[in-house]
């Protein structure tokens, strides 16, 4: 995660610098994969006793942010070296709302699953 904050990082440099206009899925995407990911960081803070939340869920979360790291790299790049002549593919946009929405959906999933533990 921490290359992948790297990179985002240049990319969002580069993207803001130039007034570039990322992709609005892929900027959904990345917020998606921080949400997800902050919310697996808090949940593991808590203590042993608090923890009874489904680990599949967690596992699925876990494996779908990894997934869609790997998905956005490439876009980074893109932008990075051909700037606003980047233009991803209809196909790839698909594969970013594909991720997005399997995301978006692990986080009600947990969120869900949260809320159900704490009642």
């Amino acid at each position: 995660m921490s290359s992948f904050a790297i990179t985002y990082g240049g990319f969002f440099f580069l993207v803001t610098a130039n007034k570039l206009k990322p992709l609005k899925t892929l900027r959904s995407l990345i917020e998606a994969m921080v949400n997800v990911t902050e919310f697996v960081v808090n949940f593991q803070k808590l203590p042993a006793d608090q923890k009874s939340l489904d680990q599949s869920v967690v596992q699925t979360a876990v494996y779908w942010t990894v997934r869609s790291v790997v998905a956005c790299v490439p876009h980074f790049y893109g932008f990075l070296c051909l700037g606003q002549e980047y233009n991803p593919s209809k196909n790839e946009e698909e594969e970013l709302s594909k991720l997005l929405k399997k995301l978006s959906d692990s986080h009600y999933q947990l969120d869900h699953n949260h809320q159900c533990i704490g009642k």
